[in-house]
């Protein structure tokens, strides 16, 4: 900042000895200048102890002396004007730029905070998952297969590069679709933490449980963020294949 003190001071000064015509070039040099501070009000205080400076090197340049006094006065008065507007102009300028740059670092601070907590609650889903289930897998916003596990791919019968990117649905029976996507969007809409099913795999006989939790894409960023600051939702499935034990377990679950 140092050197922004010594350009606005140099732009004062300079301004004895450049033609007229340059005067308003100045000017801007001078409203720039006091943008780049990080303090506006610095920026402004500065700027208020340069303008007696600069009306008395404007009052004492050559042409001023021995002419008559109103002139004077009206030099003095255009004078006082001219930087009246220069330092309203540097004052709103400043203000508004900083207040811009604090909603933005804020707007940061909180993105970054809801990314961590939606990277944890995805880390704490997973594990828990993992535990109560045969494979997890995890779903993009649309319901398209993303980072699918090799348990889960068993489960499908697929390959990775057969599945990845597609829609779930598309390995769902047409008879489980809809009601998959109601569990889904019921889960989505309300703070129910998950919910779960029962639904038949096209092209295979066996017949999954399957467990859904909301999370929070731990990629999002400010600009994938919805426009009240929250992170796009994504969906974690969990599965079990189909026993009597688990048919059992299911039925008493469909009932709650």
């Amino acid at each position: 900042e140092r050197f922004l003190v010594l350009l606005l001071v140099v732009s004062v000064v300079s301004s004895q000895t450049i033609p007229k015509e340059m005067l308003p070039c100045l000017s801007c040099h001078r409203m720039m200048v006091s943008i780049m501070f990080l303090d506006p009000s610095q920026a402004l205080k500065i700027n208020l102890l340069l303008s007696p400076i600069q009306m008395a090197l404007q009052l004492g340049s050559p042409g001023s002396p021995g002419s008559p006094v109103p002139f004077a006065w009206t030099s003095f008065l255009l004078n006082c004007t001219n930087e009246g507007h220069i330092l309203i102009f540097i004052a709103i300028s400043s203000c508004y730029l900083d207040a811009s740059l604090r909603e933005k670092v804020m707007a940061t601070v909180k993105m970054e905070a809801k990314t961590r907590e939606a990277e944890a609650n995805l880390a704490a889903a997973r594990k828990l998952l993992k535990v109560t289930c045969d494979a997890s897998l995890q779903l993009t916003e649309n319901l398209e297969i993303t980072q699918p596990e090799r348990a889960f791919l068993e489960i499908l019968g697929a390959e990775a590069l057969e599945v990845e990117g597609r829609s779930f649905l598309d390995f769902i029976s047409p008879a489980d679709r809809q009601r998959f996507v109601d569990v889904v969007q019921t889960s989505s809409i309300h703070e129910s933490p998950a919910g779960s099913l029962s639904v038949h795999l096209v092209d295979s006989s066996c017949e999954v449980r399957l467990y859904h939790v909301k999370i929070h894409s731990e990629k999002a960023s400010s600009l994938d963020s919805d426009p009240d600051g929250s992170v796009p939702v994504q969906h974690l499935l969990g599965a079990t294949q189909i026993t009597t034990q688990t048919k059992e377990m299911a039925r008493a679950d469909d009932m709650r």
